[in-house]
C-alpha cells in the first residue's frame, strides 16, 4: 500500500514538472507567436527560445484632442418673458390655511415672490412655513416659472404656492 502511494505521488510530481517544462518552452503560445503585455504602454520585443524576437501587442494610452476654445459671441439682448410689475395670484385654499402670493417682475424676469397669505395659525404650520416658503421662493426665481418641485413635508403649502404663482405669472406674460 505504501509503495502504491509513493508511485502515485511520483507520477503526479513528474506530470507537474512535465507541464511546467512544456509551458516554459512556449508550447501553449507557440502557435500564435504573440504575447499580450498589458502593463507596458509601448511596443516591445520579447525574445523566445529561438533567436528571432517576437513583437508584443500592448495597449497605447488614448490621446485626448486639444481643447477647443469657443468662439466669442456678441451678447444677446435679452428680452424677458414677463411684463414688469407686481402681479397678484389668487388665494388658494389648502387644508392647513390659505396660500396667496404676488410675483414681482423686473426687466422681464421674476425677481421676487411675496407671500401675502400662508398657513400660520398653529406652531407646526409656522415651522413648516418658515422652512418651506424661502425654498419655494428660491426655486421659482431660479426656474423663472411655477414649474418647480414641491417641498417634502409641506405638500399642501407647496401646491397652494404653485397654483397661486402660476396664476400670477399668467397675468404677467407678455
Amino acid at each position: 500500500m505504501k509503495l502504491k502511494k509513493i508511485i502515485f505521488s511520483s507520477f503526479v510530481v513528474l506530470a507537474v514538472v512535465a507541464y511546467a517544462v512544456y509551458q516554459r518552452l512556449g508550447g501553449a503560445n507557440q502557435d500564435l507567436g504573440l504575447k499580450l503585455d498589458v502593463s507596458s504602454t509601448t511596443l516591445v520585443s520579447i525574445p523566445t527560445t529561438t533567436e528571432t524576437p517576437v513583437p508584443v501587442i500592448s495597449k497605447k494610452p488614448a490621446q485626448t484632442p486639444p481643447p477647443v476654445k469657443p468662439t466669442p459671441q456678441p451678447p444677446k439682448e435679452e428680452k424677458g418673458q414677463y411684463k414688469n410689475g407686481e402681479y397678484l395670484g389668487p388665494s388658494v385654499v389648502t387644508i392647513f390655511g390659505n396660500v396667496r402670493v404676488s410675483a414681482v417682475i423686473s426687466s422681464g424676469k421674476l425677481t421676487d415672490v411675496k407671500f401675502l397669505e400662508f398657513p400660520n395659525d398653529r406652531p407646526t404650520s409656522i415651522n413648516i412655513s418658515n422652512e418651506s416658503l424661502p425654498r419655494l421662493r428660491t426655486e421659482a426665481i431660479i426656474a423663472q416659472s411655477a414649474k418647480i418641485d414641491m417641498v417634502s413635508g409641506a405638500t399642501q403649502t407647496s401646491e397652494g404656492f404653485i397654483e397661486s404663482l402660476a396664476s400670477a405669472l399668467v397675468k404677467a406674460k407678455s
